[in-house]
């Protein structure tokens, strides 16, 4: 082998390892969601899951962003594809909150008793 390829080697096998652990991270992250998903749907209380949301929502993108504003000031351009991911999962959850909370008040009005005069 020549030395280029030496060198390479340890290289090529250190970002083959990080590639594999990716991938199991990725797969660690969607069973996750499937789980939170499935809790969201699920809860016994909707509304109130909703309301906690919608007021732990602002603090979580501060929370993230935080620490990182004081040091640079340009939050927005070097952390933007992580905060815009942040957004896109606050959507997500708020939308499903929404809509567990949705068929849970549909479900609720088909079950009462129609009571007639």
């Amino acid at each position: 082998m020549s030395p280029t390829n030496d060198a390479e080697s340890p290289l090529t096998d250190k970002l083959a390892a990080a590639h594999k652990d990716l991938d199991r991270l990725r797969q660690e992250v969607n069973a996750m969601r499937c789980i939170l998903d499935s809790l969201v749907i699920t809860h016994h209380c909707p509304e109130d899951l909703l309301q906690l949301w919608r007021m732990l929502q602002p603090g979580l993108i501060d929370e993230l962003a935080g620490s990182r504003r004081v040091a640079e000031p340009d939050v927005e351009g070097e952390y933007a594809p992580t905060l815009a991911g942040w957004r896109e999962v606050m959507r997500r959850y708020t939308s499903l909150l929404e809509s567990a909370l949705g068929t849970q008040q549909a479900d609720e009005g088909e079950s009462e008793p129609d009571v007639k005069s």
